[in-house]
């Protein structure tokens, strides 16, 4: 179960560990299919695994995009009112930009993003293309996004500066002007 409360990071060295302990107690927030194939948090999970469809690593680069969205944005990426509502969107709906969020962002950023969150899995870039593609432009890491407003800086800070190098070290982004909303 990829997701942002899943990784974590070592102060003292950044090294990055992905946890889950979802099976152990089975939040409210997880789900489980009737048939007992596919757990998760509704909103990282891939558009194969909601139409019942066998997994594969490529629902993992779903998760993992869906999360680094949301680290670099600093809020969720769905705005989805039920459940029903929440899968159409990952299903069907357009993919997530960083651009409404983080304007700051460089375009290519988004295009491999696209990628990694490509509706059809076929379409969709493996682990090492996802992670050749950040690496290939890799010039330093990407600031995080300003906390949002349900976590605390501190962690949002310390997971998005590991998950940018884990992912191979993100460009930076210029500084906001001070009139930036």
């Amino acid at each position: 179960d990829i997701k942002p409360a899943n990784i974590m990071v070592r102060r003292e060295d950044l090294h990055v560990t992905l946890m889950d302990f979802g099976l152990a107690w089975l939040p409210a927030a997880t789900i489980l299919t009737k048939a007992g194939t596919v757990v998760g948090t509704p909103r990282f999970l891939s558009p194969e695994a909601i139409r019942g469809k066998d997994q594969e690593a490529k629902g993992d680069v779903f998760a993992l995009a869906l999360s680094a969205h949301e680290l670099l944005t600093g809020g969720r990426w769905a705005k989805a009112e039920s459940l029903e509502a929440l899968f159409k969107e990952i299903v069907s709906g357009p993919v997530p930009s960083l651009a409404p969020k983080r304007p700051d962002a460089p375009r290519w950023l988004d295009e491999v993003q696209s990628a990694a969150l490509a509706k059809d899995v076929a379409q969709r870039c493996t682990a090492a293309q996802y992670r050749d593609a950040l690496a290939g432009r890799s010039t330093g890491p990407l600031r995080p996004a300003p906390a949002a407003e349900t976590r605390p800086a501190r962690r949002t800070t310390g997971t998005a500066r590991a998950l940018s190098r884990v992912t191979g070290k993100l460009p930076p982004l210029p500084p906001r002007s001070a009139g930036a909303a």
